[in-house]
């Protein structure tokens, strides 16, 4: 009979398995392909609210959203602070 492995502790930090130059890469890609701009500039526009109020019904507020969640592996902190967008 097979041996069952017990599923992993996710909130060990043993799956931490992307680097930090490996997380940004898939944000800047993210933004790339989403917004045809750098991961950089993109914070930088995040920063400053510009995608504040956004409806999620919108494929900027669509493609807002998924952003956020590459946003959490590169910049958590972002997250509580930034502008996600919000349904009308």
């Amino acid at each position: 009979m097979a041996q069952r492995n017990p599923a992993p502790d996710l909130n060990d930090g043993s799956l931490d398995i992307l680097s930090d130059v490996e997380r940004w890469a898939l944000f800047d890609a993210d933004a790339r392909r989403m917004f045809a701009i750098t991961g950089e500039e993109f914070l930088r526009r995040w920063d400053a609210g510009a995608y504040r109020g956004l409806a999620e019904d919108t494929l900027e507020g669509r493609r807002v959203n998924d952003m956020v969640f590459s946003l959490l592996i590169v910049s958590p902190e972002r997250v509580d602070v930034g502008h996600p967008p919000v349904s009308p």
